[in-house]
């Protein structure tokens, strides 16, 4: 293991997440590799709400088509739910349908069927599962808040969610999915659902995808990638 590791980091060979699901796997083992930092993992955060988060109209409940109609070029920035009951990776696990890692292969946005809101809608691969039904190869749709939608007099509406970080095409992630009958994936929790999966040797840290200040989920921020995904694996079992 130690000859593959130098190997690894001389010729800077990207690492698959095979090889992570691998390492993840031998446990006990990866103490002896100094390439891997210690973290504890985050417990029992209070949550505090953003002291500068952004407004908007939601008085306003008119379809975003007449909206875009008065406005031309209609922008408003939708506000996050209440998240306060997701502090920990327990929580989310324990309402989600499937916790998965899966890469993004491309996204379009769309109009909600109300018409009051965007989404951007991304086709995803599944690489690996810990929870639910959903296996390895197969495709999900997932869907994100906000985006930009066009409409055919010329108009438009951007939903802007800058308390949610979006996905960037052939990037793999950690989504803890939540189901809908007929419709895609959302993320349980928005965005405290949501980490970045370093593939590469260049980059070993996850990133957590909410930007809401004071957020407890962001103390996964930059947590070493192994470490990571073997408390993930430990609160699917703890909550079983």
């Amino acid at each position: 293991m130690s000859r593959l590791t130098t190997v690894l980091n001389r010729h800077g060979v990207k690492i698959g997440l095979v090889l992570i699901l691998v390492l993840l796997s031998l446990g006990g083992a990866l103490g002896a590799l100094s390439i891997y930092r210690r973290q504890t993992s985050p417990r029992d955060f209070v949550w505090r709400k953003s002291s500068n988060a952004e407004s908007t109209d939601v008085q306003d409940q008119r379809p975003l088509r007449e909206r875009a109609k008065e406005a031309k070029q209609y922008k408003g920035t939708e506000l996050p739910p209440d998240l306060r009951s997701f502090n920990n990776l327990d929580d989310v696990t324990r309402k989600s349908d499937a916790v998965v890692i899966a890469t993004a292969n491309r996204n379009v946005c769309s109009l909600s069927p109300n018409g009051k809101t965007v989404t951007i809608d991304y086709e995803m691969k599944v690489e690996h599962s810990y929870k639910g039904s959903l296996t390895p190869g197969q495709a999900i749709s997932v869907s994100l808040p906000g985006g930009l939608t066009k409409f055919p007099d010329g108009t438009s509406a951007e939903i802007k969610t800058p308390w949610f970080k979006k996905m960037m095409n052939g990037k793999t992630y950690l989504l803890y999915l939540s189901a809908n009958e007929n419709r895609p994936f959302t993320i349980t929790g928005g965005p405290r659902g949501l980490f970045a999966i370093p593939t590469d040797a260049t980059n070993r840290l996850v990133t957590s995808h909410s930007m809401i200040e004071g957020d407890p989920m962001r103390n996964y921020n930059e947590m070493e990638v192994i470490a990571f995904l073997r408390e993930v694996k430990q609160a699917v079992t703890r909550t079983k």
